[in-house]
């Protein structure tokens, strides 16, 4: 039931009721609920109502278009251009350590900790080896990211391992 209120020549409608249509939990968005009253109303012959659905339709479609994966351009936007920088920082090239070593850069750093350096000789070590140094030199382009891996490597390692020599000499009560 609608009921009409004129007051200070403003006209406000109250709608009464439930406020709620039919099929509201089997659609999962209004375009699609819209869309099946066209068909509902197409199959049982009601012109005037299929008519009038199908105009809500594109009444709903022009306030509300269908955005397409494609349409959306983040590329070249001033407001991405601070993201994609991120982005470009927090990526990490992995390096097939196995293939410069024989096995993984993790076990080379333990096998060097096992020795008793320190972080900074083990980054040293590594840095002065000659399958790393073979390594660098068939990609001298990405030396830097070589190195800076290499070297965040050994400082997680070492970490790593610190705390958990510390976690294991902590009473846990």
């Amino acid at each position: 039931m609608v009921e009409k209120f004129v007051n200070n020549n403003i006209e406000r409608i109250e709608k009464q009721g439930s406020g709620k249509f039919v099929g509201i939990k089997k659609y999962k968005s209004m375009r699609s609920w819209i869309s099946s009253r066209i068909q509902m109303f197409s199959r049982s012959g009601n012109a005037e109502y299929e008519f009038s659905f199908r105009e809500i339709l594109n009444a709903y479609n022009h306030f509300h278009p269908v955005v397409r994966e494609e349409q959306i351009e983040f590329k070249g936007s001033k407001l991405w251009k601070p993201v994609e920088d991120k982005i470009k920082i927090s990526t990490i090239k992995r390096y097939n350590w196995i293939a410069v070593f024989g096995h993984t850069l993790t076990e080379e750093i333990l096998r060097i900790k096992k020795l008793n350096y320190d972080v900074d000789q083990c980054y040293a070590l590594l840095y002065k080896n000659q399958a790393v140094l073979e390594f660098i030199a068939e990609f001298p382009d990405e030396k830097n990211k070589i190195l800076d891996n290499l070297k965040t490597s050994v400082h997680a390692r070492y970490g790593e391992n610190n705390t958990a020599k510390r976690v294991e000499l902590e009473e846990w009560v």
